[in-house]
């Protein structure tokens, strides 16, 4: 298995698995999604299994630790494993990465919880909110977890996800 960073031309596919994958408060309109392939602090790289794309994941680099904004496994290779080796190669390659995980208030949200814990994911002791990508979106809750430890300076990191990725003045 091997990450493998996308061509430019291929983002608007990258795009429609976004919009099937998540609610629409947690991903940017494509123009401002696109604009963001032009920052050395972002990639976005195809998950590629036995030459296989089996989904894909984006990563902001931030000063401290990565930071996966997104971590799709396309829909026809869910529950085959893929997931769980594409996290490891994840862990390996990043050594320290932090995401944001929804609360555990449904099936889905407490079966991804579970996937993480099972990845060495802790979930940190903080409350946590996703800031809202633009004015016509909303905030959402959510659980901030990290690799391999919890996090020792969250407010500090809060602060530099919210700014970097989010574009906002911390909020908490």
């Amino acid at each position: 298995m091997k990450l493998i960073a996308i061509h430019e031309d291929e983002f608007v596919g990258i795009y429609e698995e976004m919009t099937k994958s998540f609610i629409e408060d947690e991903i940017r309109s494509f123009d401002d999604a696109y604009v963001l392939l032009e920052l050395d602090s972002y990639n976005i790289y195809h998950i590629v299994i036995e030459e296989k794309r089996v989904g894909f994941i984006t990563v902001w680099d931030l000063s401290t630790c990565f930071f996966v904004e997104h971590f799709v496994i396309y829909e026809e290779y869910r529950n085959s494993g893929f997931g769980g080796k594409a996290i490891d190669i994840v862990n390996e390659k990043f050594k320290q990465v932090i995401l944001e995980a929804e609360l555990p208030l449904s099936n889905i949200s407490i079966r991804r919880l579970g996937f993480y814990n099972r990845h060495g994911y802790k979930v940190n002791d903080v409350e946590y909110i996703q800031p809202p990508y633009n004015k016509d979106k909303k905030e959402v809750p959510m659980h901030l977890l990290s690799y391999p430890d919890k996090i020792k300076n969250p407010k500090e990191i809060i602060k530099e996800l919210h700014k970097i990725v989010y574009g906002v003045e911390d909020l908490c």
